[in-house]
């Protein structure tokens, strides 16, 4: 793993748990990476530095600068903590370690006691172009070895030539037991306007998705990735208590919430794809400099009339 890779995967687990790095400055022997969370996308509420060693190649630090009395400074810690993981040699890793970044989720025991439960996750969320996709999928107690046996598990840990196999593979088998809400750029920007926040959409899309699939299969529960910080839960908490919903980080590690990351992820890239065939254009993810360069350039292809029909109009690029 080079420097780069590095800094790379710190933005990766920021933006996995709902922050951003609004700004990358140079620094001695590194970078530092400016963070804003994502209920308030322009202020910076930390910062980390990132090193590099003259003396040891491929020996990398970072150090979360947060003050202590923050309420964030818990969930950063906790995203710096587990971020060591990658800067880890695998040799290094005993069993003992590898406890520690435990690939399952341990559910509370009232969901380990249901006859089927929900998972809810989301797609597109950090994405300048292209929709917001939120799956929510139903899993019943006898199908969880089928679903490891299809390679089911955390999408960010698949290619996309697995997701692309696997996807079509659950779409399949369990054709009734999920639910896609799809919200391309043009209605997410119409929704956000009356929202004008993320977290709120994002609630209410995960709402919706879960309510609608709850019409067709009898979930006792659901466990939906915690897309945001437990400030902004409590001011939408109140919607999900006719549901017996279960918030946690990592949900991805349940079997039911990787399934539906996986066609999340399948339906936002089928959106990308069926995008840069209808314009003839190649439409980046992310929300980095490809992105600024791809705006700049499709402006001056289709013009800003177009725009709102591929882009996140709230995000600042």
């Amino acid at each position: 793993m080079d420097f780069k890779q590095f800094i790379e995967n710190i933005k990766n687990k920021l933006k996995n748990n709902n922050f951003n790095v609004i700004e990358e400055k140079a620094i001695s022997y590194g970078c530092q990476l400016q963070i804003s969370s994502s209920d308030n996308p322009r202020r910076q509420i930390a910062s980390i530095n990132c090193y590099y060693s003259t003396k040891k190649p491929n020996t990398f630090k970072k150090v979360l600068n947060q003050k202590k009395d923050s309420i964030y400074y818990h969930e950063l810690q906790q995203i710096f903590d587990l971020s060591q993981e990658a800067s880890l040699p695998t040799k290094n890793l005993s069993k003992n370690n590898c406890s520690k970044y435990s690939s399952f989720l341990e559910l509370p025991t009232s969901f380990q006691k249901m006859n089927v439960y929900a998972g809810s996750d989301e797609s597109g969320k950090g994405d300048y172009f292209g929709p917001l996709v939120v799956c929510t999928f139903a899993v019943y107690k006898g199908q969880l070895n089928k679903l490891k046996q299809i390679g089911v598990k955390d999408s960010k840990l698949l290619q996309k030539k697995d997701i692309e196999q696997i996807a079509p593979l659950i779409s399949s088998i369990y054709k009734d037991q999920f639910k896609v809400t799809k919200l391309m750029p043009e209605l997410y920007n119409e929704l956000y306007s009356k929202y004008n926040n993320l977290n709120l959409l994002l609630a209410d899309t995960h709402y919706t998705t879960i309510s609608n699939l709850s019409d067709v299969i009898p979930i006792e529960g659901v466990i939906v990735d915690k897309f945001a910080n437990v400030t902004s839960l409590s001011k939408i908490i109140d919607k999900y208590q006719t549901i017996n919903a279960y918030f946690v980080t990592k949900a991805e590690r349940d079997l039911s919430v990787a399934a539906a990351s996986i066609l999340a992820k399948w339906t936002f890239d089928r959106a990308i794809e069926d995008m840069s065939s209808r314009y003839s254009f190649r439409f980046p993810k992310g929300g980095g400099n490809n992105a600024k360069e791809a705006v700049k350039a499709f402006l001056k292809i289709f013009g800003e009339a177009e725009l709102s029909k591929v882009v996140k109009l709230h995000f600042k690029i």
